[in-house]
């Protein structure tokens, strides 16, 4: 399958009729960006101004959602008999962003939260609150781990001021319902972002 105009050094493919160095294109020239232009403006619905068209684009909060929530509620306290039982440390886990898609800004959180309360005579209760999320209302499940210290008898008294129960929120009553106020103050100050 010879042809009698047939280059004996070809190292390409027969088929294509252009040959490397024949009108090849010039190499590249990097250009140096100093500054960004200046007329690059933000797209409607907020977000980066590269993202003109308003599609999809997230930012983690996680950071400031995690110190905003530690500050509203550590510390957070409920009388008990004279003696006060108080949130004295709080893990948050999850995560918080904001998304900017189709040009509307949204804010979507999903966290798990775990409450230490101490009450009077060292009496400890941790209370797990597994799904703080944007798609829920309040108030949320919570969930109740009693540490083996402290006096047991006092166990009773202290849930009922915690109030962590939905029912006991809603009746308005408990340590609970300054958190659930603490948390839709929280939901709002993220909505302002």
């Amino acid at each position: 399958m010879s042809s009698s105009n047939e280059d004996p050094e070809l190292k390409f493919y027969k088929h294509r009729e252009w040959k490397p160095g024949e009108d090849a294109a010039p190499a590249p020239v990097p250009v140096k960006v100093m500054n960004a232009p200046e007329n690059v403006t933000p797209s409607n619905g907020g977000g980066s101004p590269w993202n003109k068209a308003g599609t999809w684009e997230e930012k983690s909060v996680k950071s400031w959602a995690e110190k905003e929530l530690k500050t509203a509620l550590v510390g957070l306290k409920e009388d008990m008999d004279g003696e006060d039982v108080v949130i004295k440390e709080i893990s948050i886990t999850g995560d918080a962003s904001l998304t900017f898609i189709r040009g509307k800004k949204r804010y979507p959180f999903d966290m798990k939260i775990e409450f230490t309360i101490t009450g009077p005579e060292d009496l400890k209760c941790t209370v797990t609150m597994p799904d703080f999320a944007s798609d829920e209302d309040g108030p949320y499940d919570t969930e109740h781990k009693w540490s083996n210290d402290g006096n047991n008898t006092l166990k009773p008294k202290m849930k009922e001021v915690i109030g962590a129960s939905k029912k006991e929120v809603r009746s308005g009553k408990g340590l609970f319902v300054k958190v659930h106020a603490a948390l839709e103050n929280w939901i709002e100050e993220f909505k302002k972002l």
